[in-house]
Protein backbone atom coordinates (compact mmCIF):
# COMPACT_ATOMS: atom_id res chain seq x y z
CA UNK A 1 0.00 0.00 0.00
CA UNK A 2 1.31 3.46 -0.91
CA UNK A 3 1.67 5.62 2.22
CA UNK A 4 0.31 9.15 2.17
CA UNK A 5 3.12 11.69 2.43
CA UNK A 6 3.83 12.52 6.04
CA UNK A 7 2.81 9.10 7.41
CA UNK A 8 6.32 7.58 7.39
CA UNK A 9 8.19 8.13 10.66
CA UNK A 10 10.96 5.53 10.33
CA UNK A 11 12.84 4.89 7.09
CA UNK A 12 15.00 1.74 6.90
CA UNK A 13 17.35 1.37 3.94
CA UNK A 14 19.55 -1.53 2.91
CA UNK A 15 23.07 -0.66 1.78
CA UNK A 16 24.50 -2.89 -0.98
CA UNK A 17 22.36 -2.96 -4.10
CA UNK A 18 20.06 -0.34 -2.60
CA UNK A 19 21.63 2.86 -1.25
CA UNK A 20 25.05 2.15 -2.75
CA UNK A 21 25.44 2.25 -6.52
CA UNK A 22 27.54 -0.21 -8.51
CA UNK A 23 30.67 1.74 -7.55
CA UNK A 24 29.94 1.50 -3.82
CA UNK A 25 28.99 5.18 -3.63
CA UNK A 26 25.93 7.05 -2.38
CA UNK A 27 24.70 9.43 -5.05
CA UNK A 28 24.22 13.13 -4.32
CA UNK A 29 20.51 12.83 -5.01
CA UNK A 30 20.17 9.99 -2.50
CA UNK A 31 22.06 12.02 0.11
CA UNK A 32 19.83 15.04 -0.47
CA UNK A 33 16.65 12.96 -0.19
CA UNK A 34 17.73 11.38 3.09
CA UNK A 35 18.80 14.73 4.51
CA UNK A 36 15.38 16.14 3.65
CA UNK A 37 13.69 13.16 5.27
CA UNK A 38 15.72 13.74 8.44
CA UNK A 39 14.89 17.44 8.38
CA UNK A 40 11.20 16.53 8.08
CA UNK A 41 11.45 14.52 11.30
CA UNK A 42 11.78 11.03 9.79
CA UNK A 43 14.19 8.70 11.59
CA UNK A 44 16.64 7.16 9.12
CA UNK A 45 18.22 3.73 9.68
CA UNK A 46 20.81 2.04 7.48
CA UNK A 47 20.28 -1.74 7.63
CA UNK A 48 23.00 -4.04 6.35
CA UNK A 49 24.85 -7.31 6.72
CA UNK A 50 28.13 -5.40 6.78
CA UNK A 51 30.23 -4.75 9.87
CA UNK A 52 29.72 -1.54 11.81
CA UNK A 53 33.09 0.01 10.93
CA UNK A 54 32.67 -0.74 7.22
CA UNK A 55 29.18 0.74 7.30
CA UNK A 56 30.39 3.96 8.91
CA UNK A 57 33.01 4.36 6.20
CA UNK A 58 30.60 3.73 3.33
CA UNK A 59 27.95 6.09 4.74
CA UNK A 60 30.23 8.98 5.70
CA UNK A 61 28.30 11.24 3.30
CA UNK A 62 25.25 10.96 5.56
CA UNK A 63 26.38 13.75 7.87
CA UNK A 64 23.24 13.89 10.00
CA UNK A 65 22.16 11.80 13.01
CA UNK A 66 20.87 8.38 12.02
CA UNK A 67 20.75 4.78 13.14
CA UNK A 68 22.76 1.83 11.84
CA UNK A 69 21.61 -1.79 12.03
CA UNK A 70 24.65 -3.86 11.10
CA UNK A 71 25.90 -7.47 11.13
CA UNK A 72 22.63 -8.64 9.56
CA UNK A 73 20.61 -7.21 12.46
CA UNK A 74 22.73 -8.26 15.44
CA UNK A 75 24.05 -4.77 16.28
CA UNK A 76 22.02 -1.57 16.54
CA UNK A 77 23.77 1.75 17.03
CA UNK A 78 23.26 5.47 16.75
CA UNK A 79 25.73 7.83 15.11
CA UNK A 80 25.29 10.17 18.05
CA UNK A 81 25.18 7.76 21.01
CA UNK A 82 27.02 4.64 19.84
CA UNK A 83 25.86 1.09 20.56
CA UNK A 84 22.23 0.74 21.60
CA UNK A 85 21.95 -3.06 21.75
CA UNK A 86 23.88 -6.10 20.58
CA UNK A 87 22.83 -9.72 20.20
CA UNK A 88 25.82 -12.02 20.62
CA UNK A 89 25.99 -15.71 19.85
CA UNK A 90 25.88 -17.83 22.97
CA UNK A 91 29.40 -19.39 23.04
CA UNK A 92 28.16 -22.94 23.64
CA UNK A 93 25.69 -22.75 20.76
CA UNK A 94 28.33 -21.17 18.52
CA UNK A 95 30.72 -24.03 19.24
CA UNK A 96 28.05 -26.61 18.36
CA UNK A 97 27.11 -24.74 15.19
CA UNK A 98 30.67 -24.34 13.97
CA UNK A 99 31.31 -28.05 14.50
CA UNK A 100 28.10 -28.84 12.62
CA UNK A 101 29.31 -26.86 9.57
CA UNK A 102 33.00 -27.75 9.98
CA UNK A 103 33.25 -28.90 6.36
CA UNK A 104 32.78 -25.25 5.32
CA UNK A 105 35.43 -23.83 7.67
CA UNK A 106 37.56 -22.50 4.75
CA UNK A 107 34.62 -20.21 3.86
CA UNK A 108 33.62 -19.29 7.42
CA UNK A 109 34.17 -15.85 8.95
CA UNK A 110 33.14 -14.76 12.44
CA UNK A 111 32.18 -11.11 12.84
CA UNK A 112 32.98 -9.75 16.30
CA UNK A 113 32.11 -6.55 18.08
CA UNK A 114 35.57 -5.01 17.93
CA UNK A 115 37.47 -2.20 16.22
CA UNK A 116 40.40 -2.89 13.93
CA UNK A 117 42.21 -6.24 13.83
CA UNK A 118 39.92 -8.88 15.30
CA UNK A 119 36.68 -7.58 13.78
CA UNK A 120 36.83 -10.67 11.55
CA UNK A 121 38.06 -14.09 12.65
CA UNK A 122 38.81 -17.04 10.39
CA UNK A 123 40.73 -20.27 10.59
CA UNK A 124 42.18 -21.50 7.30
CA UNK A 125 40.49 -19.63 4.43
CA UNK A 126 40.52 -21.14 0.96
CA UNK A 127 42.25 -18.47 -1.08
CA UNK A 128 41.88 -20.60 -4.20
CA UNK A 129 38.23 -19.59 -4.10
CA UNK A 130 38.11 -16.17 -5.84
CA UNK A 131 35.27 -14.95 -3.60
CA UNK A 132 37.18 -15.82 -0.43
CA UNK A 133 40.39 -14.35 -1.81
CA UNK A 134 38.67 -11.07 -2.71
CA UNK A 135 37.08 -10.83 0.74
CA UNK A 136 40.46 -11.28 2.42
CA UNK A 137 42.14 -8.74 0.16
CA UNK A 138 39.45 -6.14 0.91
CA UNK A 139 39.32 -6.80 4.66
CA UNK A 140 42.84 -7.95 5.50
CA UNK A 141 43.48 -5.18 8.04
CA UNK A 142 40.58 -6.43 10.17
CA UNK A 143 41.18 -10.20 9.97
CA UNK A 144 42.80 -12.29 12.67
CA UNK A 145 43.40 -15.99 12.04
CA UNK A 146 42.61 -18.51 14.73
CA UNK A 147 44.01 -22.01 15.10
CA UNK A 148 40.54 -23.33 15.95
CA UNK A 149 37.42 -21.15 15.84
CA UNK A 150 35.32 -23.44 18.00
CA UNK A 151 37.66 -24.31 20.86
CA UNK A 152 36.66 -22.26 22.69
CA UNK A 153 34.30 -20.04 20.73
CA UNK A 154 34.76 -16.29 21.32
CA UNK A 155 32.15 -14.49 23.43
CA UNK A 156 31.78 -11.32 21.33
CA UNK A 157 30.54 -12.84 18.05
CA UNK A 158 27.61 -11.12 16.38
CA UNK A 159 27.43 -12.97 13.09
CA UNK A 160 28.71 -16.06 11.30
CA UNK A 161 29.25 -15.28 7.62
CA UNK A 162 29.83 -17.74 4.80
CA UNK A 163 30.63 -16.86 1.20
CA UNK A 164 31.25 -18.65 -2.05
CA UNK A 165 29.71 -19.81 -5.31
CA UNK A 166 25.98 -20.48 -5.55
CA UNK A 167 26.20 -24.29 -5.63
CA UNK A 168 28.55 -24.47 -2.66
CA UNK A 169 26.40 -22.08 -0.64
CA UNK A 170 23.28 -24.09 -1.46
CA UNK A 171 25.03 -27.14 -0.01
CA UNK A 172 25.95 -25.08 3.04
CA UNK A 173 22.35 -23.96 3.56
CA UNK A 174 21.21 -27.56 3.34
CA UNK A 175 23.70 -28.43 6.06
CA UNK A 176 22.61 -25.49 8.21
CA UNK A 177 18.99 -26.63 7.90
CA UNK A 178 20.03 -29.89 9.63
CA UNK A 179 21.43 -28.08 12.68
CA UNK A 180 19.66 -29.67 15.70
CA UNK A 181 19.18 -26.26 17.34
CA UNK A 182 17.91 -24.59 14.16
CA UNK A 183 15.12 -22.69 15.93
CA UNK A 184 17.75 -20.82 17.91
CA UNK A 185 19.32 -19.15 14.87
CA UNK A 186 18.25 -16.97 11.95
CA UNK A 187 19.64 -17.52 8.44
CA UNK A 188 19.72 -14.91 5.66
CA UNK A 189 21.02 -15.25 2.13
CA UNK A 190 22.18 -12.62 -0.34
CA UNK A 191 22.42 -13.97 -3.89
CA UNK A 192 24.17 -12.51 -6.94
CA UNK A 193 23.55 -15.07 -9.72
CA UNK A 194 25.28 -12.96 -12.36
CA UNK A 195 28.49 -13.22 -10.29
CA UNK A 196 27.95 -16.82 -9.13
CA UNK A 197 28.25 -15.43 -5.61
CA UNK A 198 26.25 -15.84 -2.41
CA UNK A 199 26.58 -14.63 1.17
CA UNK A 200 24.94 -16.54 4.00
CA UNK A 201 24.64 -14.79 7.37
CA UNK A 202 23.66 -16.67 10.52
CA UNK A 203 22.78 -14.81 13.73
CA UNK A 204 20.97 -15.66 16.94
CA UNK A 205 17.20 -16.06 16.52
CA UNK A 206 15.53 -12.68 16.87
CA UNK A 207 18.64 -10.83 15.69
CA UNK A 208 17.73 -10.59 11.99
CA UNK A 209 17.01 -7.36 10.13
CA UNK A 210 13.26 -7.54 10.69
CA UNK A 211 13.47 -8.07 14.45
CA UNK A 212 16.13 -5.37 14.70
CA UNK A 213 13.94 -2.90 12.86
CA UNK A 214 11.06 -3.84 15.15
CA UNK A 215 13.22 -3.26 18.23
CA UNK A 216 14.28 0.16 16.95
CA UNK A 217 10.71 1.13 16.09
CA UNK A 218 9.48 0.12 19.54
CA UNK A 219 12.32 2.08 21.17
CA UNK A 220 11.27 5.14 19.16
CA UNK A 221 7.56 4.51 19.91
CA UNK A 222 6.78 4.03 16.22
CA UNK A 223 4.25 1.53 14.87
CA UNK A 224 5.23 -0.82 12.06
CA UNK A 225 2.52 0.84 9.97
CA UNK A 226 4.58 4.05 10.08
CA UNK A 227 7.81 2.35 8.98
CA UNK A 228 9.09 2.17 5.42
CA UNK A 229 11.81 -0.25 4.30
CA UNK A 230 13.73 -0.29 1.02
CA UNK A 231 15.77 -3.34 -0.02
CA UNK A 232 16.87 -5.48 -2.92
CA UNK A 233 17.86 -8.99 -1.85
CA UNK A 234 16.54 -11.99 0.05
CA UNK A 235 18.37 -10.91 3.21
CA UNK A 236 16.07 -7.87 3.30
CA UNK A 237 12.87 -9.90 3.33
CA UNK A 238 12.33 -9.86 7.10
CA UNK A 239 12.51 -6.07 7.33
CA UNK A 240 10.34 -5.64 4.24
CA UNK A 241 7.76 -7.91 5.86
CA UNK A 242 7.91 -5.92 9.10
CA UNK A 243 7.49 -2.47 7.56
CA UNK A 244 4.04 -1.18 6.75
CA UNK A 245 5.45 0.31 3.57
CA UNK A 246 7.96 -2.00 1.84
CA UNK A 247 9.67 -0.95 -1.40
CA UNK A 248 11.95 -3.08 -3.59
CA UNK A 249 14.69 -1.90 -5.92
CA UNK A 250 14.25 -2.54 -9.66
CA UNK A 251 17.57 -4.40 -9.59
CA UNK A 252 16.27 -6.53 -6.73
CA UNK A 253 15.43 -10.21 -6.46
CA UNK A 254 12.45 -11.25 -8.60
CA UNK A 255 10.73 -12.95 -5.65
CA UNK A 256 10.66 -9.65 -3.75
CA UNK A 257 9.55 -7.59 -6.75
CA UNK A 258 6.60 -9.93 -7.15
CA UNK A 259 5.40 -9.05 -3.64
CA UNK A 260 5.89 -5.31 -3.15
CA UNK A 261 6.08 -1.94 -4.95
CA UNK A 262 9.20 -1.36 -7.03
CA UNK A 263 11.30 1.79 -7.34
CA UNK A 264 14.27 2.53 -9.63
CA UNK A 265 17.62 0.75 -9.63
CA UNK A 266 20.52 1.50 -7.32
CA UNK A 267 22.32 3.14 -10.27
CA UNK A 268 19.31 5.37 -11.01
CA UNK A 269 18.74 6.84 -7.53
CA UNK A 270 15.97 4.37 -6.71
CA UNK A 271 16.14 5.24 -2.99
CA UNK A 272 15.67 8.95 -3.68
CA UNK A 273 12.81 8.20 -6.06
CA UNK A 274 10.97 6.23 -3.37
CA UNK A 275 11.70 8.71 -0.58
CA UNK A 276 10.58 11.67 -2.69
CA UNK A 277 7.42 9.87 -3.75
CA UNK A 278 6.32 8.39 -0.43
CA UNK A 279 7.92 10.46 2.33
CA UNK A 280 8.75 14.05 1.43
CA UNK A 281 6.25 16.86 1.58
CA UNK A 282 5.99 18.94 -1.58
CA UNK A 283 7.95 16.53 -3.83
Amino acid sequence: MTPPQGSVRLLAIDLDGTLLDSHQKISNRNVRALKRAHKDGIHVAIVTGRRSSATRLLTSALDFPHFQITSAGALISSTTHGTMTARFWKPERLERFLRHVALFRPRTFLIAQAEGPGEILCENPDRQDPHVDRYIRLNGDFIVRSQCLDNPAPRNILQVAFLGGLDRMETLRDRVSEFPDLDSVSVAQTRYPERDFELVDVVEAGADKGHALGWLAETLDIESSDAMAIGDNLADQSMLQYAGHPVVMANGHEALKALWPVTGTNDADGVATAVEKYCLQGS
